[in-house]
């Protein structure tokens, strides 16, 4: 019995942190590449040649073989860039 509190009361500590931390970002959102590439106009190879450069923001690990971008992450990257034109 005192090792399934421990468990019960581990498990609660994580989700409190990460509902926590999910407050801290309600506007953020997780892209999936598809949603990237619309959001970027890259192309799906520039996306991971720029990954590959670490010249764009990291995928975040979703499940087994799924990542995703945070909206923020990939909104301040846009911003980053500069405007055609700009010296």
């Amino acid at each position: 019995m005192g090792l399934a509190f421990a468990c019960v009361a581990d498990s609660l500590r994580h989700s409190l942190v990460f509902h926590t931390e999910t407050e801290m970002s309600l506007n953020q959102k997780i892209l999936r590449l598809r949603d990237v590439v619309g959001t970027t106009g890259l192309s799906k190879s520039s996306v991971y040649r720029l990954l590959s450069m670490q010249l764009f923001p990291a995928p975040v690990k979703l499940g087994l073989a799924a990542v995703g971008w945070r909206s923020n992450e990939i909104e301040a990257w846009i911003q980053s860039r500069p405007t055609v034109g700009a010296v």
